[in-house]
Parts: C-alpha cells; sequence; structure tokens
C-alpha cells in the first residue's frame, strides 16, 4: 500500500479512472452473458401460432384504420 502513497493525484485519478473503466467493462460483459443464458434458458413462450389468412386479415384492418 505504500505504492499508493507515492503516487502524485493526477496518477491516482488515472488509477482510478482505470479501475472504474475496467469494472464498469466486466459488469457490463457478465450482464450480457447472463441475459443471454437467462433467455435461451426460458425459451418456453405463451403465444398460440396464428394461421397465415388471420394474420392478413388483422394486417388489413389495422391498414383501414
Amino acid at each position: 500500500m505504500d505504492f499508493l502513497q507515492t503516487l502524485t493525484d493526477d496518477q491516482t485519478a488515472l488509477l482510478g479512472c482505470f479501475v472504474a473503466l475496467t469494472s464498469a467493462g466486466l459488469l457490463m460483459s457478465l450482464s450480457y452473458y447472463l441475459g443471454h443464458w437467462n433467455r435461451t434458458a426460458s425459451n418456453a413462450t405463451h403465444r398460440l401460432p396464428q394461421s397465415q389468412d388471420r394474420q392478413n386479415e388483422q394486417d388489413r384492418s389495422s391498414k383501414a384504420a
């Protein structure tokens, strides 16, 4: 810890910024991979498949409105 005592204010600020950016990057990476893992684990949906004719009718009714 004597190393930190000998640093100038500018060097301490740069070291703090480096630590902050590194930890933010690690947190973003962890969040991305955990979110991707969670999304693939719960792949079930509650929507029922619709026929193509019904989808076309809904598209036409929404365009007419």
